[in-house]
């Protein structure tokens, strides 16, 4: 993967190790890229490791695409116990049987496609405008409601009893520990999540991922054609100076000579550097901003 020297406004594959919080691993990026404005599209949880898409400076506003791509996750999921959390954070809360391999198999094709979920009750879903665990914590019964979520890919890879390891293929909002949960309910049992490895996020995979402590800005920063070229229906436009300018100021691009290299949909504007100046969106009605960076 192509990557280009860093300013503050950058995209990052991190590796996050397990027992840190998201929050934690982004102090080496704070710290090395000289800026406070930092974040991540997407979370994981501290017990949880992989792949997260940092995004800093004005790029932050680029976030909620990366958050809109499905992931995918391996995941040891053990039968026959659970925690008040789902994950080997917790407390142990209760003990079932443990199923046949046969069992898991035929069960979880139930689970594939679009399912109704509920959250875990220590999860980040916000509840009359505060966060579930905070009530969980508190000792207060409130139940996240259920919402539509997509798995699109649940394979059992192995089983060692009370062991199974799998690899879940998801849309956005899907929490895996639910998933175990779920899966034990119909099995007559119990699990939690014991291992969590987040691999992919779209076509961003953890193997072009560094570890916080390795992160280097003049290294491991994505080139801005590598980034848009791995969200779908992004076009890219390579300007030349005088669009580099038009777009900056927020002029018309309708009226321009360059109106033709956009297409109906989103398009990413790079200037000859191959960096972003411009999200702007196409449609029957003419051109629209949707940011401008203002590094023409």
């Amino acid at each position: 993967m192509r990557h280009i020297s860093a300013n503050t406004n950058a995209c990052i594959l991190l590796d996050k190790p397990p027992g840190i919080t998201s929050f934690r691993a982004l102090k080496q990026i704070k710290d090395r890229m000289g800026t406070s404005k930092v974040g991540h599209a997407g979370t994981l949880d501290s017990f949880a490791q992989g792949l997260l898409v940092i995004c800093t400076g004005k790029y932050t506003r680029l976030a909620g695409m990366f958050m809109a791509l499905p992931k995918e996750y391996l995941a040891t999921f053990v039968f026959g116990t659970t925690t008040d959390t789902l994950d080997p954070v917790g407390q142990t809360t209760g003990s079932g049987r443990i199923p046949e391999e046969k069992e898991i198999r035929e069960v979880i094709g139930s689970f594939t496609g679009e399912i109704s979920q509920r959250p875990p009750e220590y999860s980040s879903v916000h509840i009359n405008g505060k966060r579930a665990w905070k009530y969980a914590r508190e000792g207060q019964a409130v139940i996240p409601q259920a919402r539509p979520v997509v798995i699109s890919g649940l394979v059992m890879e192995s089983y060692n009893p009370p062991e199974a390891v799998f690899r879940v293929s998801c849309s956005k909002g899907t929490y895996i520990r639910s998933l175990a949960r779920d899966i034990a309910q119909a099995l007559g049992t119990v699990a939690f999540v014991k291992e969590l490895h987040r691999t992919k996020i779209g076509r961003f995979s953890v193997q072009d991922a560094v570890a916080p402590d390795a992160f280097d800005p003049a290294k491991h920063c994505m080139a801005a054609d590598v980034i848009f070229q791995s969200i779908p229906g992004v076009n890219l436009v390579k300007a030349c100076d005088e669009l580099c300018r038009l777009c900056v100021y927020g002029k018309d691009i309708s009226r321009s000579g360059y109106a033709q290299a956009f297409v109906e949909g989103l398009n990413a504007v790079l200037d000859e550097k191959n960096r972003l100046v411009a999200l702007v969106q196409k449609t029957e009605n003419g051109f629209s901003y949707k940011m401008v960076t203002g590094e023409a």
